[in-house]
């Protein structure tokens, strides 16, 4: 007994043009979908990236100003790192032996305070999420034996708790009290009201009338 083949009729012109455009239909949203996911994804990671640098003040016969900066935001990292910066205005070089006092606040409720005394000028906070709700404080060196040898080694301050689980927009008090020495105070101190806004990942579904349920991830 042999195989029968069933063949498929010749498709008439209407039938032709029907199925092209339905396949043009799908084409053309599938292509929309791929825009939309490129358009969400590709500029999200460039979201808090960068520095700012505030109005400059007069520092003996030098301006100073304190730079901002944070590095690329990378949402698979939990952790936010921001660095504080005391530098001369005219050749880009921090000044050295600087006591930073930074209050930092989320919502209107203070979060921290810390003082930390950064001979390169620089103080470096790296916050990240944790299980007590009052943020706990720690100190590190971060740098080489090397670095270590010369004073080159940086002060990092790990801020952890349930505040830092989220994004959003965090206000620091920053007060500098002493610059180019430790042991000369600065009278006044100079002081800078900073406001930094850290992205954040969540995750949604939704009901989508051709694919079905989908799982979206937006970072704001």
């Amino acid at each position: 007994m042999g195989h029968t083949a069933q063949l498929a009729a010749p498709a008439t012109p209407v039938a032709a043009r029907a199925a092209e455009g339905r396949g043009a239909v799908l084409a053309g949203m599938l292509l929309a979908a791929a825009c939309a996911v490129l358009a969400l994804s590709a500029p999200a990671f460039g979201h808090g990236v960068g520095f700012e640098r505030l109005d400059p003040v007069q520092l003996g016969d030098r301006e100073v100003t304190l730079e901002v900066s944070t590095p690329p935001y990378d949402p698979d990292n939990p952790e936010k790192e921001i660095t504080f910066s005391l530098l001369d205005t005219e050749t880009n070089v921090t000044i050295r032996d600087v006591t930073f006092e930074v209050a930092g606040y989320k919502g209107g409720d203070e979060l921290f305070e810390v003082e930390s005394r950064a001979a390169d000028g620089t103080f470096i906070l790296v916050a990240r999420p944790g299980d007590t709700d009052e943020v706990v404080l720690e100190e590190s060196k971060r740098g080489g034996f090397l670095e270590a040898i010369v004073g080159l080694q940086e002060d990092v301050i790990h801020a952890s708790g349930r505040p830092f689980d989220t994004g959003g927009l965090y206000q620091f008090d920053v007060r500098i009290t002493t610059a180019e020495s430790f042991s000369k105070r600065l009278d006044p101190p100079i002081e800078y009201d900073v406001g930094i806004s850290i992205p954040q990942k969540t995750y949604h579904e939704i009901d989508d009338p051709y694919f079905g349920q989908v799982e979206v991830s937006l970072i704001t």
